[in-house]
């Protein structure tokens, strides 16, 4: 495994990889559910519900409204082209792109985390985000090495993955080589 980035300070060095074992972030503890259909992909969160109990979006969107209390529901779209993106904004690619489903939170959820709408479609664009990294491989981790003062050897100390964002990767991975 090649590293994407690499920083020596003194006898400790970081090295950043691509984490090619992220956990699913749709097994977190997500505010959000996200339901969708495609033909060739099995996306969002397991639920009981089937792309044909329902004619179009339109009727799914009423039913997370009035059978599931959706009270923020947010479209998701996709991109295939070359690989797959997903995202609560349309592409506007009448050929590769279109909706596949919702994201969509409960009042129950709100008030269990009392976060305000705007707030909570933050946090649901971002789950949407962060999902699309996992399905793209954009998942990061570091490794800290000490190099040994006998034999210029490296040895590992420390391995964090999980990292969804190459900046915060990096951070954590400076802050970890300066108080290692």
């Amino acid at each position: 495994m090649e590293a994407i980035e690499t920083k020596t300070n003194g006898n400790l060095r970081y090295n950043i990889h691509y984490d090619e074992s992220p956990g699913d972030p749709r097994s977190w503890d997500n505010v959000g559910t996200i339901v969708c259909f495609h033909k060739r992909y099995n996306l969002g969160d397991k639920t009981d519900l089937k792309r044909n109990d329902f004619a179009s979006f339109d009727e799914l969107e009423t039913y997370i409204k009035q059978e599931l209390k959706g009270v923020i529901i947010l479209p998701v779209f996709m991109m295939d082209h070359s690989g797959i993106s997903i995202s609560t904004k349309d592409f506007n690619d009448r050929w590769d792109s279109g909706q596949i489903g919702f994201i969509y939170t409960t009042q129950e959820k709100m008030d269990e985390n009392k976060f305000d709408v705007d707030t909570f479609t933050k946090i649901l664009v971002n789950e949407v985000h962060t999902y699309n990294k996992y399905l793209n491989g954009e998942c990061y981790m570091y490794i800290i090495e000490e190099q040994c003062t006998h034999c210029d050897m490296w040895k590992q100390k420390e391995t964090i993955g999980g990292f969804y964002e190459l900046k915060i990767c990096r951070d954590y991975a400076e802050e970890a080589i300066k108080n290692v």
